[in-house]
C-alpha cells in the first residue's frame, strides 16, 4: 500500500481512514489486495472490478473516472493504493466541496480549469442516453444546464470549479450529480444472502476448529483429511461437474478406497447415507465430516447404523428395516472372510444367533426389543452390543477410515488387528505357491526391527493392561487428542515416530542403507497399505521403498540394495543444478528405459522430453549421453552416480548440445588427460577463427591439409551436436556426408584444383572449403572414438554467406540442402568464363538432338562435381489449346520435387446440433476442396441418413489400437433438410455470425471444428416465398460474395463444446468501447479532447453498427429451398441482418430466427465487493420459432432442448407444466437445497431490472431457469440504461404472447444456482461419435506410393496462361514433364508443406518408397519420341518467315546449325563417351542410402536422417549427436521428407574413373567434349 503521506484530490490517506470507519477501510483494502494483488490497477481492471455490475457502462465515462483519481495522469498510468483509497472516499463519504471537485475532475478531461456549456451537454447525452432524462435535447438535459449556466457568470458560458461547487446539489434531483449518487449507492452492494447460502450449501468452506472440537482430534488431522479431499480429486479428473467446474467426492471415489473392504450395496447405502441430500457427492465437509464419524464411538456409531438402515426415516427399525440389517451384515460377513481368505459364515452364529434361527425370526427377536422400552438408538446400540459379530460393519469402516484415509484408531488394540487384517488380506490376494514377496514391482517399505516390536507389544498389551487412550472423567472440559497419539499417551512403550535413519549411511541425503543389513535383525518389510497406515498414525521419517525385480531372467528377489542414482536438472545452457538434485532408486538389472520412466515420475515431466547423462566428472569429456536402449549394467553406473536430466526445448533442440567439443581438434587428447576438454576448447577456438580466412587461402595451404591426413578412414558414425535450432542443418549434412562419391571426392586432394574463388555466382570458394573440411573431421580415422562434434564454424560460414541461415531460427532442410548443392557447385565449377547461351526451341526435331543441345549447354556454363553426381534433365513439353503448337524443354534439375498426389476431396469435422435437443452428434464428411461451404451441409445431409451396421470387437479394438474415437451405436439416424441446416460462428459461448453458405471451402482453416445446428422447416403459410427452383448461387451475386467473404473470414467455429465456464466478463470487456475509451485518455494530448471522444462515443457506435447493417444486408445468397425476399426491417442487430441477408427468413414470414446462450452465476476469486458474478458457458441454442409464440410455449421448447443436461430426478421434477401449480411447485421445492427461503423474484413482475445475483436465486422457477431478452453478447439489457444495471428483459412463462422480439435477438437461460451445483450431470456427454469418425479418420492422411507420385509428377496438367511462340500470345496450354536423363545420385524432395491462403499445415501421409529396388525406367520418355511434326501449312509458314534463307540453330550464342551437328556426331561416334544413345537412360535401377525426417508439427518439428552404412550395411538414425541402430522397416515412415538414392551401377566406382582429376584451369569447349569421349560408357554420370 502507498505511503500514508500521499493525496489525491485533497484527500489524505490518513484522512480517508477516519472517514471512512474502520469496517468500511477493512473492506476497502481487502477489495484492494483482491483486485490489484498488492501492486497497481489499470484502468481495464478498475473499470471490470469496480464498477462491473454496470455492465453497459460507457468505458470513456469510467476511464474519466479513472483519471480523475490518478490526479489526471491519464487512463494509460496505474492507480495506486493511495489514489484508489481517497479516491473512493470522495466517492462514497465525500462532503460536498469532495464530491463537486471530483465531479468536475471528471468533466474537465482536458484540466482547463473552466466546464463549457457544450462540453458537459455531450457528457450528459452519453451518461443518459436511452433513459427517460436523455430523451431529446430540450428536455431534462437542457433544463439541467440552464440551472448550471444561468446567473452571473465570469466568463460566458463556462464554469469553473468555484462556480461548479456552488451550483451542484447532491440531493439526487439534479441530472448534472444523479448519475454519480447512483454508482456510489450501488459500489458496495454485496450478494445476496439467499445465493450465499445456496452457494455455501453446495460448496462450503471448511471450520477446521470447529470439526475438531465436535470429534476432539488434533486440527492437523483435519488438516491432512482436507489435503487428501483435494488429491483424491486430482487423480479423479474424470469426475468434473460439468456445468460449474466444481468437484465433489463421489460414489465412484469412495467404492474405490471402501470397496475393498464393504460389501458393495453396503458400500453405496453408507455414502448416501453420510451425504447431504441434494448433493452430487460430498464437499470437503462432507468429506470430513464423514470420516470421522466412522471412528466414532458408543451412541454415535448405534446413530450411523440406525441411519443406514431406517430406510423410512422414521427414527426406529421395524421388522422389515432390522431383517434388511441382519441380511445385509451377514453379506458383509461373508464379504470379508472372502477378502482374507477365510471360510465365510454359513448362518447367523457370527451375529450370536443360533445357528437354526432364520433372518426372519431373528429380526422379530431383534424388533422385540423395542417392546421393552426401547426406541431408536438405545434400541441399535443395545443390539450390537450383545456380541462382537454384529458391530463388525461399524469396525471395518473404522479400518477404512484408519487405514485409507489416516485416522489414528481409538485404542492400540485396534492398531493391531487393522494392521493383522491388512497383511491378511494381502497375503490372500497372492498366490501361496509363488515368490512369498510377490510378482515383479511388488512394492514393499523397510521399518527398524526394534520399532516394530516395540509398536506390536504397545498394541497387543497396552489394552490388556488396563491403559486405554480415551478415558476421561465426565463433564471434564479436558479431553485425549486421539488424533495425535504423543508419546507417553498410551504407556512408556509408545513407539513414538518411525525413524529409519539408522538403516541408512547417509540420512536425509541418500536412501543407500548400510552395508550388510539383516532381514529381521535390523529391518522388517511391510506392505505399502501397512506403511501407509503406521506413518499416518505415528508420522516417520525417510520413507525407504524396494521392489521385487527379475534376477538371473527367471528368479524373483526382492532387491533391498538397488542403484541409488543422484538426478540433477539443467539449465537452459546445458550446466548442471547441483542444488537441484533427487535421488532416483532403480533396479540394478532395469532398463534404461525404466530409468527414464522413474526420472519422469521423480520430476513430473514427460519422459519422451528428457535425455539423461552420465555425469561422471564435471569435465564434458568424461560426461556421455545414455542410449535409449538397453540396461543400467551394460553402462558403467555406479552407487550414487550423478545423473544429468536435460529436458529438450520448445523448438526441439537441447541445451547440452551447445557444451561438446567441435569437430576442428584433429588429434583429440587423450580421454584420461586432466586438460582434454580444454584442449578441445582452444582447438575449437583456434578453428573457428581460421574459418574466416577462406579467401585468402590458396590451394596450397588446402592440399597440404588434406595431404597431412591420414590414410585410413573412420566409419563416418559421428553426430553433430544442435547448436540452436541447427537439427536442420546437421540431417542435412549427414546425407550428404554419406554419399560416397561426394565424400571421396573431397576426402582426396581432388576437389583442390577445382576451387572457383572468381565466379560471382560462388562463395569464392568459402563454402567448398568449409564443407571440405568438416567432411575430413567427419571421416578422419583419428575420429572413430568420437562421438560427436560441433559444428559451428560450418554453421557460422553459412550464415556469413546467406543470411537466410543466420540465428536460430529453424529452416527447412530442403531450402539448405539447395543452397549447399548450388553454392558447392558454384565453388567447384570448372567453367570460369560463362559463356551466354540461348536455349534452342523444339522447332520439330527429335529428342534426342534437342536434348542433347540442351544438355551440352547446360555443361558450357556448369560443370562441377555437384552436377556429375546430382544432375537429371527434364523433359518439359508445351502444348498450346489454341493452335496445337508443342514446343519442348529440356531443362536440368538437381532435386525431384515430388507433390504428394493432392486428394481432391477435404475432410471436415462437423459438430450436428438436432432440432430436436439430443445430444449433439458429430460427423467427419468428405467434400470437394473446390466447392463451396453449402457443399458441407449436402454431404451431411447425405452422411446423417446412411444406416451403418454395428461394429465387431475386431473393429473395435482396432479403433482402440489407432486411437480413433470409438463410434457410438446408439447415434439415430437424421433425415436433413439442406434449407434447415445453418453454420454457425461460435465465440465465446454465444452465436457471432452466420457462416453464408456461399463462401468458398477454401476459406475454412484446417482442423476446425463447424458447428451445424438443424432448424425448424418453414410452415406452410411460408411456402409462397420460398424459390425452390434455385438450386446454385447466381453468378451475379459474386461480388456481392467477396465482400461478404471478407467480412466473415474468420467467422468460422473454432472449439467444441466447452463444459469450462469461463466467465465473459473475464474474456470480453467491451472491446469496442474499451478501444474508444483508450482514445479518450491514452495520453496527455488524447485526454484534453477526451470529452468529444465520449460525446461521440455512442454515436459512432450507431453509425458502425448502421454500416454493418448494411453490410450485411448486401450479403446476399441463394440457398436450396430457402427465402429469396432480401428486404431487412430497420432495427435488427447485425445477427438479426444475416438471417435476412442469408436467406434464412423474410419479413412476411410467421415464424422468427432467435439465438439462446446459457448463463449462470459463481462466485470467484478476484472481485471487490459482491464475488457472485454471471457467466456464459457451454454452446448456445439457434431456433426457429412462431413470430406469436406464448412465454409458456417458449419455455417448454427451451426445456426440451436443454433438458438432457440435467439429472433424471430433476427433469422428471421439472417436466412440463400439469394443470396442478401447486403440485408443480412442490415439486420444484424440493430441488432446493434447505436453506432460508426468499421471495420468488419472477414474481415480481413481467419486466425485471434486478440484479445478477437475484435472478439465480429464490424458489426454483418453471424449469429451472428464467429467460430473458438480452444483448448479442449475451451480458447486458440492450432496452434499458446502463445506470439500470438490468441483465434482460424478464419473459413470462405464461400464455400471452411474448413481446419485443425480433430476428436475430438473444435470450439467456438464466439456470437457478441450485440447478446448476446440484442438478446438472456430473459428467455430461459433449457429443456422440457417428460411425463416419473412425471411417474417415485416416482418409485425409491416406497411405500412399512413391509410384503414385510420380505418375502424378509425370501426368499432363493444364496451365491457364502460357506463352506460344507462334500465336505470338498468351493462352491455355497443357503440360507434360517427363524424365530424359537420370543423376547417379537421385535426391527425391517429398513436399510435405502446403500453404495456401487461408491455411498452413503438414502432410502427414505415410509415402511406401523402396529401399533396395527403385526403377525409374518407367518414367524416362521413350526413345522414339520426336517433338511436335509440323504441318504443312506450319512448314510454309516457317519458310515465309524466313525470306533471306539463312537457317538459325537456335543453339543460342550465334551458333550456326553446320557447326552444332558437327560437334554433336562427335560426341556419339565414341561410343565410350558419357553422351552415348544411352546415356543416363538405360540404367534406372537405384537403392536407398538417406532419408532426412521431419517430425512432429510444420511449426514446431525436428529433423532426424536415417543412413545406411555402406560398409556394414546397417541402418543408423543421426538425431544431432545421438546415433543409435535402427531397422531397415523404421525407415519408411510418415516423417520421410527428402530420399536420397544412388544409381545401382556406382556402388564399386572411384571418384577418379567417373570424374577424373581437373587442373585448375578454365574449360574449353573443346576440352569438354574431350573430357567427355575418356569417360566410361557403364558410368554415365553427365
Amino acid at each position: 500500500m502507498g505511503p500514508a503521506s500521499s493525496r489525491s484530490m485533497g484527500v489524505a490517506s490518513k484522512e480517508a481512514g477516519l472517514l471512512l470507519g474502520p469496517n468500511d477501510l477493512a473492506i476497502l483494502e481487502q477489495a484492494w489486495e483482491r483486485i490489484s494483488h498488492g501492486q497497481k490497477l489499470d484502468s481495464k481492471a478498475f473499470q471490470k472490478a469496480v464498477f462491473g455490475s454496470f455492465i453497459t457502462m460507457p468505458t470513456a465515462l469510467s476511464n474519466c473516472i479513472f483519471n480523475a483519481f490518478t490526479s489526471g495522469a491519464g487512463s494509460h498510468t496505474e492507480l495506486t493504493w493511495s489514489q484508489f483509497l481517497s479516491g473512493m472516499v470522495v466517492f462514497l463519504k465525500g462532503d460536498h466541496e469532495m464530491k463537486a471537485g471530483l465531479l468536475f475532475q471528471i468533466f474537465d478531461s482536458r484540466r482547463l480549469g473552466y466546464l463549457e456549456r457544450t462540453r458537459l451537454a455531450r457528457f450528459l447525452t452519453v451518461i443518459y442516453e436511452g433513459s427517460k432524462d436523455g430523451a431529446d435535447a430540450g428536455g431534462s438535459i437542457a433544463k439541467a444546464l440552464d440551472q448550471m449556466y444561468s446567473g452571473e457568470l465570469r466568463r460566458s458560458g463556462e464554469v469553473d470549479q468555484e462556480e461548479f461547487t456552488e451550483r451542484v446539489r447532491f440531493d439526487g434531483n439534479q441530472l448534472v450529480t444523479r448519475w454519480l449518487d447512483d454508482v456510489a449507492a450501488c459500489v458496495f452492494d454485496g450478494p445476496s444472502s439467499h445465493v450465499t447460502a445456496i452457494h455455501n450449501y453446495y460448496s462450503p468452506a471448511l471450520d477446521i476448529r470447529a470439526v475438531a472440537r465436535k470429534r476432539r482430534m488434533n486440527p492437523n488431522r483435519i488438516v491432512a483429511l482436507e489435503k487428501r479431499f483435494y488429491e483424491t480429486l486430482r487423480s479423479e479428473v474424470d469426475e468434473l461437474n460439468g456445468g460449474t467446474g466444481k468437484i465433489y467426492f463421489s460414489l465412484s471415489m469412495w467404492q474405490k478406497v471402501a470397496g475393498v473392504w464393504i460389501e458393495p450395496d453396503l458400500c453405496q447405502r453408507v455414502f448416501h447415507t453420510l451425504s447431504e441430500a441434494g448433493r452430487p457427492g460430498w464437499t470437503v465437509c462432507d468429506f470430513v465430516d464423514a470420516i470421522t464419524a466412522l471412528t466414532e464411538a458408543g451412541r454415535d456409531t448405534a446413530k450411523l447404523m440406525l441411519d443406514v438402515f431406517d430406510v423410512d426415516r422414521d427414527g426406529v427399525l421395524n421388522v422389515k428395516e432390522t431383517k434388511d440389517m441382519i441380511d445385509s451384515l451377514i453379506r458383509q460377513h461373508c464379504f470379508r472372510s472372502q477378502s482374507l481368505g477365510d471360510m465365510p459364515p454359513k448362518d447367523l452364529s457370527c451375529l450370536g444367533y443360533a445357528p437354526d434361527l432364520t433372518p426372519e425370526r431373528a429380526a422379530e427377536l431383534a424388533g422385540g426389543l423395542q417392546a421393552k422400552g426401547l426406541q431408536g438408538i438405545d434400541a441399535v446400540a443395545s443390539w450390537l452390543s450383545q456380541h462382537s459379530g454384529r458391530s463388525q460393519l461399524l469396525k471395518d469402516l473404522a479400518t477404512v477410515a484408519c487405514a485409507d484415509f489416516g485416522l489414528r484408531p481409538l485404542q492400540p488394540l485396534q492398531e493391531w488387528k487393522i494392521v493383522f487384517d491388512l497383511m491378511k488380506r494381502h497375503q490372500a490376494s497372492h498366490d501361496p505357491a509363488s515368490f512369498k514377496y510377490g510378482e515383479v514391482g511388488t512394492k514393499w517399505f523397510l521399518i527398524p526391527t526394534g520399532w516394530w516390536h516395540n509398536w506390536k507389544h504397545f498394541a497387543q498389551h497396552s489394552s490388556v493392561e488396563g491403559q486405554t487412550t480415551h478415558s476421561h472423567s465426565k463433564g471434564s472440559s479436558h479431553h485425549h487428542d486421539r488424533g495425535s497419539h504423543k508419546k507417553g499417551s498410551h504407556n512408556s512403550s509408545d513407539p513414538g515416530p518411525i525413524d529409519n535413519r539408522g538403516l541408512l549411511k547417509k540420512p536425509g541425503i541418500s536412501n543407500q542403507l548400510q552395508s550388510n543389513l539383516v532381514c529381521g535383525s535390523e529391518y522388517e518389510v511391510v506392505v505399502p497399505i501397512v506403511w501407509h497406515a503406521l506413518q499416518s498414525w505415528y508420522g516417520g521419517v525417510t520413507t525407504v521403498q524396494r521392489e521385487v525385480v527379475m534376477v538371473n531372467s527367471n528368479q524373483l528377489q526382492l532387491e533391498i540394495y538397488p542403484l541409488c542414482l543422484r538426478v540433477t536438472t539443467c539449465d537452459d545452457k546445458g550446466k548442471a543444478k547441483s542444488h537441484m538434485e533427487r535421488e532416483v532408486v532403480v533396479s540394478k538389472g532395469a532398463s534404461i528405459s525404466q530409468l527414464n520412466t522413474l526420472v519422469a515420475d521423480a520430476f513430473r515431466i514427460n519422459p519422451k522430453k528428457l535425455r539423461l547423462w552420465n555425469y561422471a566428472s564435471p569435465k564434458l569429456k568424461h560426461q556421455a549421453l545414455l542410449p535409449t536402449e538397453g540396461r543400467l549394467s551394460e553402462i558403467g553406473l555406479v552407487e550414487g552416480q550423478v545423473v544429468v536430466l536435460e529436458l529438450g526445448l520448445s523448438d526441439g533442440t537441447w541445451p547440452r548440445s551447445q557444451l561438446q567439443s567441435d569437430y576442428f581438434d584433429p588429434h583429440p587428447a587423450d580421454e584420461d588427460s586432466p586438460n582434454s576438454a580444454n584442449s578441445s576448447i582452444s582447438s575449437s577456438t583456434s578453428s573457428s577463427s581460421s574459418t574466416s580466412s577462406f579467401s585468402s587461402r590458396n590451394s596450397k595451404q588446402v592440399s597440404e591439409s588434406v595431404n597431412s591426413q591420414s590414410q585410413p578412414l573412420g566409419n563416418g558414425l559421428i553426430g553433430l551436436h544442435n547448436l540452436g535450432n541447427t537439427c536442420f542443418l546437421n540431417s542435412s549434412v549427414q546425407c550428404l556426408s554419406h554419399t560416397p562419391l561426394l565424400t571421396q571426392f573431397f576426402l582426396s586432394k581432388s576437389y583442390v584444383s577445382d576451387l572457383n574463388v572468381t565466379n560471382i555466382l560462388g562463395h569464392q570458394g568459402k563454402l567448398a572449403t568449409s564443407y571440405a573440411m568438416l567432411i575430413q573431421t567427419l571421416w578422419g580415422n583419428h575420429n572413430n572414438k568420437r562421438k560427436a562434434l560441433n559444428p559451428s564454424p560450418f554453421k557460422k560460414t553459412v550464415a556469413k554467406l546467406n543470411e537466410q541461415f543466420a540465428g536460430t531460427d529453424q529452416h527447412d532442410a530442403q531450402e539448405l540442402l539447395s543452397f549447399l548443392l548450388s553454392g558447392l557447385s558454384e565453388d567447384l565449377n570448372r567453367i570460369t568464363n560463362k559463356p551466354y547461351i540461348e536455349q534452342p526451341d523444339s522447332d520439330g526435331r527429335p529428342d534426342r538432338e534437342l536434348a542433347d543441345i540442351w544438355w551440352r549447354n547446360h555443361l558450357r556454363r556448369e560443370l562441377s562435381i555437384i552436377v556429375a553426381l546430382f544432375t537429371g534433365q527434364f523433359k518439359s513439353l508445351l502444348t498450346c489449346q489454341t493452335c496445337g503448337y508443342a514446343s519442348a524443354r529440356y531443362e536440368p534439375f538437381t532435386f525431384l520435387q515430388l507433390p504428394l498426389p493432392d486428394d481432391p476431396l477435404r475432410t471436415i469435422p462437423v459438430l450436428l446440433f438436432p432440432k430436436d435437443g439430443s445430444l449433439p452428434v458429430k460427423y467427419l464428411v468428405r467434400v470437394n476442396k473446390e466447392g463451396l461451404i453449402g457443399d458441407i451441409l449436402k454431404a451431411l445431409s447425405k452422411e446423417a441418413i446412411v444406416k451403418y451396421p454395428p461394429k465387431t470387437e475386431a473393429e473395435k479394438e482396432d479403433e482402440k489400437a489407432r486411437m480413433i474415437p470409438l463410434t457410438d451405436e446408439s447415434v439415430p439416424q437424421f433425415t436433413l433438410h439442406v434449407p434447415d441446416l445453418v453454420i454457425l460462428d461460435v465465440q465465446n459461448h454465444s452465436v457471432a455470425n452466420i457462416i453464408s453458405l456461399s463462401q468458398p471451402l477454401s476459406k475454412v482453416r484446417e482442423n476446425i471444428m463447424l458447428f451445424v445446428y438443424e432448424i425448424e422447416s418453414f410452415s406452410s403459410s411460408d411456402s409462397e416465398s420460398v424459390d425452390d427452383s434455385t438450386e446454385e448461387d447466381d453468378d451475379d451475386d459474386d461480388d456481392d460474395d467477396d465482400d461478404e467473404d471478407e467480412e466473415e473470414e474468420d467467422g468460422e467455429a473454432a472449439v467444441v463444446e466447452d463444459k469450462e465456464t469461463v466467465p465473459q466478463a473475464e474474456s470480453k470487456d467491451m472491446t469496442d468501447s474499451d478501444q474508444e475509451g483508450k482514445e479518450v485518455t491514452d495520453n496527455k494530448k488524447k485526454s484534453d479532447d477526451s470529452d468529444d471522444d465520449i460525446a461521440k462515443e455512442h454515436t459512432d457506435s450507431k453509425q458502425a453498427m448502421t454500416k454493418s447493417e448494411a453490410k450485411s444486408a448486401d450479403q446476399t445468397q441463394d440457398s436450396p429451398a430457402r427465402p429469396t425476399k432480401r428486404a431487412i426491417p430497420s432495427g435488427l442487430s447485425n445477427l438479426g441482418s444475416q438471417v435476412y441477408a442469408c436467406g434464412l427468413n423474410t419479413m412476411s414470414s410467421d415464424v422468427m430466427i432467435l439465438t439462446l446462450v446459457h448463463r449462470a452465476l459463481d462466485k470467484f476469486e478476484t472481485y471487490f465487493v459482491n464475488p457472485f458474478r454471471h457467466y456464459l458457458f457451454g454452446m448456445p441454442l439457434f431456433l426457429r420459432v412462431p413470430r406469436d409464440i406464448t412465454g409458456k410455449d417458449l419455455y417448454t421448447l427451451v426445456f426440451k432442448q436443454v433438458s438432457r443436461l440435467l439429472k433424471p430426478e430433476a427433469r422428471e421434477k421439472l417436466n412440463p407444466l400439469p394443470d396442478n401449480m401447486t403440485t408443480a411447485s412442490q415439486s420444484r421445492s424440493e430441488l432446493l437445497p434447505p436453506v432460508p427461503p426468499v421471495e420468488d423474484p419472477s414474481q415480481q413482475g413481467s419486466i425485471l431490472t434486478i440484479h445478477s445475483q437475484d435472478a439465480h436465486a429464490g424458489a426454483i422457477p418453471v424449469y429451472g431457469f428464467r429467460l430473458r431478452i438480452v444483448s448479442p453478447d449475451g451480458m447486458g439489457d440492450p432496452s434499458k440504461h446502463w445506470l439500470q444495471r438490468s441483465i434482460g428483459q424478464f419473459i413470462e412463462p405464461n400464455d400471452e404472447p411474448t413481446t419485443g422480439l425480433m430476428d436475430g435477438m438473444c435470450i439467456a437461460i438464466d439456470w437457478h444456482l441450485a440447478m446448476i451445483k446440484g442438478w446438472f450431470e456430473n459428467v455430461p456427454r459433449q457429443f456422440l461419435n457417428h460411425y463416419s469418425v473412425s471411417a474417415l479418420s485416416g482418409e485425409q492422411d491416406r497411405t500412399l506410393k512413391l509410384s503414385k507420385c510420380l505418375d502424378s509428377f509425370v501426368e499432363e496438367e493444364k496451365i491457364s496462361e502460357a506463352y506460344c511462340s507462334k500465336c505470338k500470345e498468351h493462352g491455355e496450354a497443357n503440360l507434360k514433364t517427363e524424365f530424359w536423363r537420370l543423376p547417379p545420385v537421385l535426391v527425391v524432395h517429398l513436399k510435405r508443406f502446403q500453404f495456401t491462403t487461408y491455411s498452413r499445415r503438414k502432410l502427414h501421409n505415410l509415402v511406401k518408397f523402396p529401399v533396395t529396388d527403385l526403377d525409374m525406367s518407367p518414367y524416362v520418355v521413350g526413345e522414339d519420341a520426336v517433338n511436335n511434326k509440323m504441318s504443312n501449312e506450319e512448314e510454309d509458314g516457317k519458310d515465309d518467315g524466313n525470306e533471306d534463307g539463312k537457317e538459325e540453330d537456335g543453339d543460342g550464342g550465334g551458333v550456326v546449325k553446320d557447326k552444332v551437328e558437327d560437334e554433336k556426331q562427335d560426341l556419339v561416334e565414341d561410343e565410350t563417351g558419357c553422351l552415348s544413345p544411352d546415356d543416363g537412360r538405360s540404367v534406372g535401377d537405384y537403392e536407398l542410402y538417406a532419408v532426412v525426417h521431419h517430425l512432429g508439427a510444420m511449426s514446431a518439428g525436428h529433423y532426424v536422417s536415417s543412413i545406411k552404412n555402406r560398409q556394414s550395411g546397417q541402418w543408423n538414425c543421426f538425431n544431432d549427436n545421438i546415433i543409435s541402430p535402427i531397422n531397415e522397416k523404421d525407415v519408411v515412415s510418415d516423417s520421410a521428407y527428402i530420399l536420397f538414392y544412388v544409381r545401382k551401377d556406382m556402388a564399386d566406382v572411384n571418384i577418379e574413373d567417373v570424374y577424373p582429376a581437373g587442373n585448375g584451369d578454365n574449360i574449353n569447349e573443346e576440352e569438354l567434349v574431350k573430357l567427355m569421349k575418356k569417360r566410361d560408357r557403364n558410368c554415365n554420370v553427365m
